[in-house]
């Protein structure tokens, strides 16, 4: 009976791999590919994006059959549709396997089966910050999962768990992964005023650092400018409308928000053109 407890022991001890982590947030940028129509002429595609079960957006009209996008977090499911010459649209695609971006905290951790012993029916993950005592942090059945990570240097290790929830060998430690602060937004850039021709188009840029997402917003005035949530806002063609006009850009993060500084655009009319003839009256 000894023996055979002994034994049972050995082979209930779980061996497994060592832990592995990625980051899908630092890989935000997808390239998105699809075949061509097997009918008519195609100019470009239509590319939309539905994320978290929301409706449709289109997100760029690519000329050729791929599309390199900047994912938004989420789960996204994508669709295109060709246009021909006239602009006429055909039918759209099938819709995409779902993608998801996880929030820049999040990481998943993945791991090996047993090498031998017992399948487990479920893996116990633990984890330890900053030299710390191990915490559970769950029961997963599969061989990954995410985890939202704190602030600071954590270690993960796994265990594999039978039906009788007999927890087995723990796997070696994880790489150290360390998360730092989150950082309010700020202007590395900031826009600055400037002193154009009228008819000529204008550029107001900034750049910005802080913790992802970060999402800017443009400003005319104090009042949003709909669609302006780049890094830079062209106006094509300024009007004298715009004389005297501030433009200012706001970051946005979980951790708060931040104003750049304001830059105020001035209208030039040019020199002013040639004389006109003379008006002769009669003596």
């Amino acid at each position: 009976m000894r023996n055979f407890i002994i034994s049972f022991a050995v082979i209930f001890v779980l061996f497994l791999i060592s832990c592995h982590i990625f980051e899908p947030a630092v890989v935000s940028a997808v390239t998105w590919m699809w075949d061509p129509p097997s009918q008519g002429i195609v100019s470009g595609y239509v590319f939309e994006l539905s994320v978290d079960g929301g409706a449709f957006t289109e997100y760029g009209r690519p000329g050729g059959n791929q599309f390199l996008v900047e994912m938004p977090f989420g789960t996204s499911i994508a669709r295109v549709a060709g246009f021909g010459p006239s602009g006429g649209m055909g039918p759209w695609s099938d819709a995409s396997d779902p993608y998801t971006r996880l929030p820049v905290s999040d990481v998943v951790w993945s791991w090996g089966p047993p090498s031998f012993g017992t399948d487990p029916i479920l893996y116990l993950l633990e984890m330890s910050t900053d030299g710390g005592p191990w915490s559970i942090i769950g029961q997963f059945s599969g061989l990954s999962a995410a985890v939202a990570m704190p602030v600071g240097t954590s270690l993960m290790r796994v265990a594999g768990q039978d039906s009788l929830l007999r927890t087995g060998g723990y796997s070696p430690e994880s790489m150290p992964f360390t998360r730092a602060p989150d950082m309010v937004p700020s202007f590395t850039l900031q826009p600055i005023s400037q002193h154009i021709l009228v008819g000529s188009p204008v550029t107001f840029s900034v750049q910005v650092q802080g913790t992802d997402p970060i999402v800017l917003q443009w400003q005319r005035d104090l009042v949003d400018i709909p669609g302006a949530t780049a890094e830079s806002y062209m106006i094509p063609a300024v009007v004298w409308a715009d004389n005297g006009v501030m433009f200012r850009c706001i970051a946005t993060n979980v951790v708060g928000n931040t104003v750049s500084s304001e830059a105020f655009l001035t209208i030039d009319l040019g020199p002013p053109g040639p004389p006109t003839a003379p008006v002769m009256e009669g003596g």
